[in-house]
């Protein structure tokens, strides 16, 4: 338990304290280790004062994803592809990010394709999961992958922020969190609504695709690399971007047998 007396905070157990310092100091070293990144927040300096800790960092203006009113399905598809291609880097340096959320990336304004990853405090390396130094992961619930929830560290993959990026964009474009029933190998969605309006219909086969790819309950479903999920929603994105599409009504013409 935490209070604050005026400027100063007053923890209630030391060993609290220390446990959220430490969290604290972690994820600022994260970050540093990520400053080369465009696609992180900048920072400058760590320091202690009355009872916590702060830190430096770049003031960035612009919204996060959750708050963001997004004007089209081809904006929303590039923006959490972008996103696979920033967790795509974490992979490929050896990290996971385990807490992938629509309130953990700013957007800005639209032409601009440019978001900023700011929160660190749960990315962990591959390696302290093989050698089970991990024992344990933060994350939030609507966004977490079946095997992180239930506790599965061993589990973990690359494969679990594929869910993320699948389940943020399916919040996205459905208006709703992912149920039990979307994760199951039979689920299916009906899209409908102002984001489907004079967008080739050719779309829902390919966002079905995604979201079996990315949503799937079996790890071995889904796409197992940032890549992977990267080209399907270039595949995706070139369909809303047609400006002009064929629709056919299946003509019916009488067939005579003489």
């Amino acid at each position: 338990k935490i209070t604050r007396k005026e400027q100063l905070l007053v923890w209630e157990s030391e060993s609290e304290k220390e446990k959220f310092t430490q969290a604290f100091v972690s994820a600022y070293e994260k970050l540093m280790m990520w400053q080369n990144s465009n696609f992180a927040v900048h920072v400058f300096d760590i320091c202690e004062a009355n009872q916590t800790c702060y830190t430096v960092m770049d003031a960035n203006k612009g919204l996060t994803f959750d708050k963001d009113i997004t004007a089209s399905l081809c904006d929303i598809l590039k923006t959490v592809k972008l996103l696979a291609y920033v967790v795509g880097n974490y992979h490929s340096n050896g990290y996971l990010h385990l807490d992938l959320k629509p309130s953990n990336f700013l957007v800005y304004p639209r032409p601009s394709e440019h978001i900023v990853l700011f929160d660190m405090d749960t990315v962990v390396a591959v390696e302290d999961i093989k050698s089970g130094t991990i024992k344990a992961t933060s994350y939030s619930d609507d966004w977490a992958a079946p095997e992180q929830k239930q506790g599965k560290i061993s589990k973990l993959c690359p494969a679990t922020d594929i869910y993320a990026l699948g389940a943020i964009l399916f919040e996205k474009i459905m208006g709703r969190s992912v149920e039990v029933e979307d994760t199951s190998v039979f689920a299916d969605w009906d899209f409908e609504g102002r984001l489907f309006e004079n967008v080739n219909p050719k779309i829902k086969r390919l966002l079905r695709n995604i979201f079996r790819k990315t949503l799937a309950t079996n790890i071995n479903r889904r796409c197992q690399s940032a890549d992977e999920l990267i080209a399907l929603f270039e595949e995706a994105i070139k369909v809303t971007e047609q400006k002009t599409y064929l629709l056919s009504d299946n003509i019916v013409s009488d067939i005579n047998f003489v």
